[in-house]
């Protein structure tokens, strides 16, 4: 009688296991569907996610849903939404509205995601939907403004300027020429690249002059800005007007009236000693990233240094590391962050499986404290494979800390 009760137990219990399985097997799914909204200069706009069941149901259906950040921030981007969805007996989709805030400020393109959980009578297919906030605004326009210096000033200094405020990283290139002011006798040349980092929207240029000790008329140079990437060039040129404050000699005294003695002839000053030569830029020809090449691809990050700037003048040097970009896209994960020293950089070891390697590119500058500077840029390499020590530079641009 034990062992057929035990049985008829065994079997029982197979068979609501069964039972629930068949029910859960003939349960329909959920999925959500991806929204985009183009975003308007003011107010909100409304991206509609649609949530639908595969299969009507003869019980109501419950699912929680909820917004989650991605390169788009609530409150700033959107508006944070969630909720429960109530599907009646043999209703089969519902739409959750999300508030997008429209703004004038000139960014990429953005990303927030609409989740769901916690279903009740349904299973999850698809619990994601991706909202894109597609970007409207125009590019900021970049310009440079003219200047005026005494010549004994030894430094003219050029303020580059944005329109406004942008969501992006601008640069532009830049670089000085000869009007009736002539390098290296009257002002320093130099050329090099501006980055306005998001948020920024002023920068500096400054030029060294030289005080050659003649009386002249004033003159003038000129600093030309060129290749801009997320501005437009409003102003594109600015002059800088050297002003001479060299005193002219005094007259020679008037010759001594007829019969007088003539004065004592007074010695003349000591010579004074020679000005000091302008200070000359540092050289970056001879910079190196260390390492500059990073193996094997385990997804972590690796500390980079730069290192090999001279200066002709001996002058102690400080780097800046203004932007690093790689050629494959930042998807998940950013392929950079700040480093604890000024010419460092944590990069992370990482590729796409199917390429040829990735490559991020650098951009740095060495100053040498007397308002002169040296660029460039520095290549680290991830390659696709242990047979193939490098990586092929696809030409792609996409911002590593992710921005």
């Amino acid at each position: 009688m034990i062992v057929r009760a035990r049985l008829a137990f065994a079997a029982a219990a197979l068979f609501l296991v069964l039972a629930a399985a068949s029910a859960a097997a003939d349960s329909p799914s959920l999925a959500v569907s991806d929204a985009t909204v183009t975003e308007g200069d003011s107010g909100t706009k409304n991206a509609l996610f649609t949530v639908s069941l595969s299969a009507a149901s003869a019980d109501p259906v419950t699912v929680d849903y909820a917004t989650t950040d991605g390169s788009a921030k609530a409150p700033g981007d959107y508006a944070a939404t969630t909720g429960t969805l109530t599907f009646a007996a043999g209703e089969l989709s519902k739409q959750v509205a999300v508030a997008v805030v429209g703004e004038t400020l000139d960014e990429l393109h953005e990303t927030y995601s609409l989740d769901l959980s916690n279903p009740v009578g349904a299973t999850l297919g698809d619990p994601r939907g991706t909202g894109a906030i597609l970007d409207n605004d125009p590019q900021v326009s970049l310009s440079v403004d003219d200047v005026s210096a005494p010549e004994g000033s030894q430094t003219a200094a050029f303020t580059l300027s944005l329109s406004r405020e942008s969501g992006k990283i601008v640069t532009v290139a830049y670089a000085t020429g000869d009007g009736s002011a002539a390098a290296p006798g009257d002002y320093a040349s130099r050329s090099g690249t501006i980055i306005f980092m998001p948020g920024e929207t002023s920068k500096t240029v400054s030029l060294a002059l030289v005080n050659d000790g003649l009386v002249e008329p004033d003159e003038t140079f000129t600093l030309a800005l060129s290749g801009a990437f997320s501005a437009t060039l409003s102003d594109g040129q600015g002059v800088a007007t050297i002003v001479d404050d060299d005193a002219a000699p005094p007259p020679p005294p008037p010759p001594p009236p007829p019969g007088d003695e003539e004065p004592p002839v007074s010695e003349p000053p000591a010579d004074e000693p020679p000005a000091d030569p302008p200070n000359t830029a540092p050289d970056c020809s001879g910079v190196q990233p260390n390492p500059n090449r990073l193996w094997s691809p385990n997804h972590k990050f690796r500390l980079v240094s730069l290192a090999g700037a001279s200066d002709p003048d001996g002058d102690a040097l400080s780097y800046e590391i203004r932007s690093v970009t790689q050629d494959e896209p930042v998807l998940r994960r950013v392929g950079a962050r700040g480093g604890e020293r000024s010419n460092q950089v944590w990069l992370r070891a990482e590729r796409l499986g199917k390429g040829d390697g990735r490559v991020y590119r650098i951009e740095y500058l060495a100053r040498d404290g007397h308002g002169n500077a040296c660029d460039g840029t520095a290549k680290v390499v991830v390659p696709h494979d242990r047979a193939h020590p490098g990586a092929l530079d696809s030409g792609g641009s996409f911002d590593s800390f992710g921005f």
